[in-house]
């Protein structure tokens, strides 16, 4: 599965330091280690389940700034009339700091630069209608001074336009964020199966090769 987003690994640079820390004190914090790596792992848990339930009504909307306007989008000689247009805005602060995102996910996205990698919000690099995602690497709602802008104009509804913002906001969240796969514990037995099979035929080709290495050396003295 390819990612178009550049993306951190999700583990905190904590994990590393406290590995080396341990290794430097010959093992005596071993503990602490293990306790910080449980820690790191269920941090990671319950950011991918809050991820995988991430919807658009669990946004809180009033964080956002909401503002309608005359659309372009289908709907003929009415969208001339009504104000169907929808633009949800974030200020760069409150998207620095949403406390309705953990913290390892908003760790992933605030590394994400903006989608033309100035800073600078182009339609382009946005969501198409149909719901797909650009190629484009980096946020693709993130204006260059920070703040996080989505429009839709979608459907001659305004209510449906607000809450297809919020859809595509969701989406782009999930583009940009990545976490490893869980690592199975039927692989794990399949791997130590085939790394044990592996170590027993190189020593029983380390074995033939020494009985053969002996043999000439006999061979040799007679």
């Amino acid at each position: 599965m390819s990612h178009s987003c550049s993306w951190l690994s999700g583990f905190p640079a904590s994990t590393g330091a406290a590995a080396a820390s341990s290794f430097a004190n010959g093992g005596g914090n071993s503990s602490s280690s293990s306790d910080d790596n449980s820690a790191n792992a269920e941090a990671i848990r319950k950011s991918k389940r809050w991820l995988e339930e991430l919807t658009a009504d669990k946004i809180p909307r009033r964080e956002f700034e909401v503002s309608y306007a005359r659309s372009s989008g289908p709907g003929g000689q009415n969208v001339n009339k009504v104000s169907s247009k929808a633009t949800i805005k974030l200020e760069p602060a409150k998207w620095a700091d949403a406390y309705w995102i953990p913290t390892l996910v908003r760790t992933q996205l605030s590394a994400q630069p903006s989608a033309d990698n100035s800073g600078a919000f182009t339609h382009s690099h946005a969501h198409s209608r149909n719901g797909s995602s650009s190629s484009s690497s980096g946020f693709s709602y993130l204006t260059k001074s920070g703040a996080i802008v989505v429009q839709s104009d979608r459907t001659r509804n305004r209510e449906d336009n607000l809450r297809d913002c919020f859809e595509k906001l969701v989406a782009e969240i999930r583009r940009c964020v990545y976490f490893e796969a869980d690592i199975k514990q039927e692989n794990v037995v399949k791997w130590d199966k085939i790394a044990k099979k592996a170590t027993e035929k190189r020593l029983e080709q380390k074995k033939f090769k020494s009985s053969k290495k002996q043999s000439r050396s006999r061979h040799n003295l007679d």
